[in-house]
């Protein structure tokens, strides 16, 4: 069962505060609020929820938001700063950094 469906079937079965639900299951108290306003807005009851696969709850009241690269921003390929940080263990990332930002100017 996933934390998710956990979480609506805490809130629709009542008498735990959004505060013990989150402490009870390891979940932010943001991820709590998300699912109270998920029951709200879709009236949705313990049946129901029970009956639901967590795979349909994830996706209905849950989506992933996917954020597209900013291209205003210089995107950087780490391969070539892997392969030289494993040829010299002691060179340090704020070097990288230092080097990312001459680049970025």
């Amino acid at each position: 069962m996933s934390k998710n469906k956990k979480i609506l079937m805490m809130l629709a079965k009542g008498g735990a505060s959004q505060s013990d639900i989150a402490a009870a299951l390891h979940v932010s108290k943001r991820d709590v609020s998300a699912g109270a306003r998920a029951i709200r807005e879709h009236r949705l009851t313990f049946d129901a929820i029970s009956s639901m696969d967590a795979d349909a709850i994830d996706e209905l009241f849950f989506p992933k938001e996917v954020r597209e690269p900013n291209g205003a921003y210089l995107q950087q390929d780490m391969a070539p700063l892997v392969e030289r940080k494993k040829k010299n263990r002691k060179l340090p990332v704020k070097l990288f950094w230092i080097e990312y930002c001459d680049r970025a100017e």
